[in-house]
Parts: C-alpha cells; structure tokens; sequence
C-alpha cells in the first residue's frame, strides 16, 4: 500500500512539475503553489520510504560487530537492535505529535494547504516504524527465522537490498 502510494505522489510530482514547465514556458506564468505542492510531495515520499526500510531491515547499518557473533548473539544484538529502533521511534512520534499540532492554523503562503499536513509525514513515519519493528520483533522472538526470510525473500519486490552484505 505504501508503494501504491508513494507511486501515486510521484505520479502527482510529475504531473505538477509539467503543468509548470507548461504555464511558464507558454503564458509566463508560474503558479504559486507549485513548488509547495512538489516539495511537500516528496517529503511525504522520503518518510514513507523510510518506514518501508525499517520494515525491511534496509536501512544502512554497520554489521561489523554482528558479523563477529555466532548465531545466538546475532539473534540477541537483532533484538536489542530492534528494541532501540522503537525506543527511537516512540520518542520520535512523541515530538512529531507535538510539532504537528504546533503547525495546526498555519498555512503554506502558496498554496494555503495547512502545514500540519506535510509535517505530519513524521509522525506517520515513526508510528509506521514503531509498528513494523515490533511485528519484526514479533516474528523474530516467535516465530523464528524461517518467517524472517521468507519476508526478506519478497523485499526484492520493493527494493534492491544494495545495502546487505552478500552473505546476509
């Protein structure tokens, strides 16, 4: 759903930034809530794909120190890992809340479209991260492994693990 999504703000980018080129390039003109619009598009993008990487275990880490433990302290640093990320992201979504509702009854001067909306994508990307953390804690502490891989085999769906060592 979040790839529909973020596909569909592209989709939105694109379509925005054309009509720009056009109106300028044709009548001289640019609209003031273009560029507004655009920006607010893509920050939504960036925090909705951050939270799909913290689903898939694709953010950049340093596997230095996991790549030194057996089995059972990879599992356990896994854990401990994934504890952080939520503690992380619930302080995050504390903050963001706070910020979100400061921005309520403020308006983009351009496009008059209220600031609480693209804020807002912090907040929703930390409470995306906090839900997905916890489902691969879940999956990781009852579930065992074979659940875990079979989730990153269809990561490939969405992304191409070019941060992954080969031998993970």
């Amino acid at each position: 759903m979040i790839s529909v999504i973020n596909a569909l703000l592209l989709l939105m980018m694109t379509v925005v930034m054309f009509s720009l080129v056009i109106t300028r390039y044709f009548f001289s003109y640019s609209p003031p809530w273009s560029e507004e619009v655009t920006n607010y598009s893509m920050v939504w993008m960036g925090m909705l794909g951050g939270a799909v990487l913290t689903l898939f275990d694709d953010h950049i880490s340093l596997s230095f120190l996991s790549s030194l433990l057996g089995p059972r302290g990879k599992r356990i640093h896994a854990i401990v890992m994934r504890l952080l990320v939520i503690g992380v992201s619930l302080v995050l979504v504390y903050t963001a809340w706070k910020f979100t509702m400061s921005m309520v009854g403020i308006r983009a001067p351009g496009s008059r479209l209220p600031m609480w909306l693209p804020v807002s994508s912090i907040l929703v990307s930390a409470v995306l991260s906090v839900l997905f953390q916890w489902l691969r804690l879940f999956q990781d502490l009852f579930l065992g492994s074979a659940v875990t891989s079979e989730m990153d085999e269809r990561q490939a769906d969405f992304m191409d693990s070019s941060f992954k060592l080969a031998e993970e």
